[in-house]
């Protein structure tokens, strides 16, 4: 509270959208920034994935019990689902970084050393596929997710995909 003002509201440091990655100035996108990022891509994948399945008769892919799949049947959701995603996102992230989500919110996906968008490969492999993969396995997949997930809180703001991919969400330049 000020002396000058006895009615002034006390003030308190926020945790901003704006926030800078204490070692290069570079902005790191707030948790709420990843989230609704998420949340966009995860809403734009199942409509497309119920828009393909049910012309193609393959409703049996969207069954909530993963134990009623064989083996055959979770790869072939396994390999539909990922052939989605990048049909998807796939081109965004090869040239800018970024998925549909991140791009309406103006956040991008880049090396956590130099600040540099990352070879496709390497993005879609460590990021997207070895997470992916894990989280089809009954229970220790769900596991992970929640793991995954609450690894945001950290101080640094990366999750688990962003350690094993060496990279970290910021702004857009230009957009702060």
């Amino acid at each position: 509270m000020s002396n000058d003002n006895p009615y002034q509201a006390p003030e308190a440091e926020l945790d901003d959208f704006y926030e800078s990655d204490p070692e290069d100035g570079q902005p790191l996108a707030s948790r709420w920034l990843r989230f609704w990022g998420a949340v966009i891509d995860t809403v734009i994948q199942v409509i497309a994935f119920f828009m393909v399945i049910f012309p193609l008769g393959l409703i049996e892919l969207a069954s909530s019990d993963p134990f009623a799949f064989d083996l055959a049947e979770q790869l072939t959701s396994l390999v539909f689902g990922f052939g989605l995603f990048l049909l998807i996102h796939g081109y965004p992230l090869l040239t800018r970084g970024q998925t549909i989500g991140k791009m309406l919110l103006r956040i991008q996906i880049v090396s956590y050393s130099d600040n540099k968008i990352l070879p496709f490969g390497k993005l879609f492999v460590f990021r997207y596929l070895i997470l992916g993969v894990v989280y089809y396995i009954p229970f220790i997949g769900t596991l992970m997710g929640l793991v995954n997930a609450c690894f945001i809180f950290g101080e640094e703001r990366r999750c688990i995909h962003d350690l094993m991919a060496n990279t970290k969400v910021v702004m857009v330049k230009g957009d702060y």
